[in-house]
C-alpha cells in the first residue's frame, strides 16, 4: 500500500514539474520560432510553433538595420569589467570578514548586509549626479563604476559562508611557513574557492548583461548603449517587425543559455561548499 502511495505521489510531483518545464521553456520555444518566420506567417490565422519556411533573413536584418554588432560589444565590454571589478573587491572583502581579526569586524559585516534592503533605484540619482560632476555620462566607466558598490553585499556573504569553511590550520601552518594574508589568499583561499566563484561570476554575468535601468538613464549616444537597452529601442522603432525584435532577443540572450548549460552544475556544487546547506 505504502508503494502504491509513493507511485501515486512520485507521478504528481512528475506531472507538475512537467507542466512547469513546459510553461518555462514555451516562451523561448515562441521566440526562437517568431525568429524564423516570414511577417505574413507570423500575423496568420493558424498559429503554428514550427515555421512553414525558414527565414535567417531576420538575422541579417537585424545587424544592417541597427549597429547591432556595437551594441553587443558595449554589453561585452560593461560585463567583462563589471565581473572582474565585482570579483576582486568581493573576494577580497569576504576573506577581511572570514579570516581577519579586527575590531568592530562583525558590525561592519552586518551593516554591510544591512544594504540588500536598499532599492537600487535609490542610489540612481546620487550616482548620476556624481558621474556628471566627473564628466563620465555616456562613457564605459559612468556605465560600469556603480555597479562596484549595488549589489556586493550578496557577493560578499556568499563568499565569506564558504571562506569561513577553510579549516584554520592551513592558516596556521601557512603562517608559520611565513605565508601572509595576501600571499595565502591567492595561493589557498582561492583555489580551494573555484567552485563558488566560478556561480558568483555566473550570478554578476547574468546581471551585468541584462542590466537595463541604469544603462539608459547614463547613455545618450546609440553607439554608447549595451544590446537590453538598444532592444528596447529598437522595439519601440520597428513597431510590429516582431520577426526581426524575436532575432534579436534571441542573439541578447543566446550567451546567458550557453553560460548556463556550461555552468549550470556550478550552482549546486556553490551551495553544497558555501555552509548554506541544510
Amino acid at each position: 500500500m505504502s508503494k502504491h502511495k509513493s507511485l501515486i505521489f512520485k507521478s504528481i510531483l512528475y506531472f507538475i514539474m512537467a507542466v512547469f518545464l513546459i510553461i518555462t521553456i514555451l516562451p523561448a520555444i515562441w521566440m526562437i520560432s517568431t525568429s524564423l518566420k516570414f511577417p505574413q506567417e507570423i500575423f496568420a490565422a493558424e498559429v503554428s510553433i514550427i515555421p512553414n519556411e525558414v527565414n535567417w533573413n531576420n538575422y541579417v536584418q537585424i545587424f544592417e538595420r541597427q549597429p547591432f554588432a556595437r551594441f553587443l560589444f558595449n554589453s561585452a565590454v560593461m560585463t567583462f569589467f563589471i565581473i572582474w571589478g565585482r570579483l576582486i573587491l568581493v573576494s577580497m572583502a569576504a576573506y577581511a570578514f572570514a579570516k581577519v581579526k579586527f575590531v568592530g569586524r562583525e558590525l561592519l559585516f552586518l551593516s554591510c548586509l544591512a544594504t540588500l534592503i536598499i532599492p537600487e533605484q535609490v542610489n540612481m540619482i546620487p550616482n548620476y549626479i556624481t558621474l556628471a560632476g566627473w564628466g563620465l555620462i555616456n562613457t564605459y566607466p559612468g556605465i560600469i563604476l556603480p555597479y562596484f558598490g549595488l549589489g556586493v553585499a550578496f557577493g560578499i556573504f556568499l563568499l565569506r559562508q564558504h571562506f569561513l569553511t577553510i579549516p584554520e590550520e592551513l592558516r596556521e601552518s601557512a603562517l608559520l611557513d611565513g605565508c601572509g594574508h595576501i600571499r595565502f589568499f591567492l595561493q589557498v583561499v582561492i583555489p580551494l574557492s573555484k567552485p563558488v566563484i566560478s556561480a558568483y561570476i555566473i550570478f554578476v554575468f547574468l546581471e551585468a548583461w541584462n542590466a537595463y535601468l541604469w544603462p539608459l538613464i547614463v547613455t545618450h549616444d546609440i553607439h554608447m548603449r549595451p544590446a537590453q537597452v538598444a532592444l528596447a529601442f529598437f522595439q519601440s522603432e520597428a513597431g510590429a517587425e516582431w520577426g526581426l525584435i524575436m532575432a534579436g532577443s534571441v542573439i541578447v540572450t543566446l550567451p546567458t543559455l550557453i553560460l548556463f548549460l556550461i555552468f549550470q552544475n556550478k550552482f549546486i556544487e556553490s551551495i553544497t561548499m558555501s555552509g548554506l546547506k541544510g
